[in-house]
């Protein structure tokens, strides 16, 4: 004669086949020199994940400290620490594609480039935050691949009557560290995509009606930039 199931079993066996899951998740605050990339792998969760769960960052290329980062990680059963092998059924996946990459002029700066541009955001941009230095850097590296100015970075940052810095001297001093950091996330963010600013100005000091009329891309600190 069968014996039939105990209480404790049965209770067991419930507990075990319909254990909560809950979503493990928590939130990073941007440190100096973070990016989205480095906090994707440090958590390990997917970039494309990383900024699905972030729709208040505009720019993943565009970070500062302070920012709050969401992390939303896998959900995880708390009450088995073993997890069953997945037999998966193989997949026939299509070719893939590959799509042939633009060319920038700016994709292979010289040291000597990078050192004249970080200078020239060093003084075009000093007291601003990084997230403006990086767009004064763009303006640069947007009108190198313009049709409309010079082919290079030195040509296009010494074009008469473009920055007061040149004419006043105050490019000829040593850059700073965040201006060196500016120029490499200007330089990762204009090898994926043109951000399409061109001019910057300081509207308290500087009073344009051409500039004005342009259209305006940003408003970053104490500049205004347009395309």
């Amino acid at each position: 004669m069968k014996k039939p199931l105990t209480l404790a079993f049965l209770s067991a066996f419930f507990l075990s086949a319909h254990a909560p899951t809950t979503l493990a998740a928590t939130k990073y605050v941007v440190k100096k020199g973070d990016t989205m990339s480095e906090i994707a792998d440090k958590f390990d969760v997917p970039l494309s994940t990383l900024a699905q769960n972030n729709p208040q960052i505009e720019d993943i290329d565009l970070i500062y400290p302070g920012q709050i980062v969401n992390i939303d990680r896998k959900r995880v059963n708390y009450r088995s620490s073993v997890q069953k092998p997945v037999v998966r059924k193989s997949v026939a996946q299509p070719p893939v594609v590959h799509k042939p990459t633009v060319t920038h002029k700016t994709a292979n700066m010289s040291a000597y480039e990078k050192d004249l541009l970080a200078r020239l955001v060093r003084a075009e941009a000093q007291g601003e935050p990084l997230v403006g230095k990086v767009e004064v850097a763009l303006v640069v590296l947007n009108r190198v691949n313009s049709k409309q100015f010079p082919d290079t970075i030195k040509d296009v940052i010494y074009q008469p009557g473009q920055f007061s810095v040149v004419s006043n001297g105050e490019i000829n001093k040593p850059a700073d560290a965040e201006s060196r950091q500016a120029v490499e996330r200007a330089l990762s963010i204009s090898r994926s995509r043109n951000s399409g600013s061109l001019y910057f100005y300081n509207p308290k000091v500087t009073r344009s009606s051409w500039l004005e009329s342009k259209e305006t891309t940003k408003v970053i600190g104490n500049y205004v930039f347009k395309k």
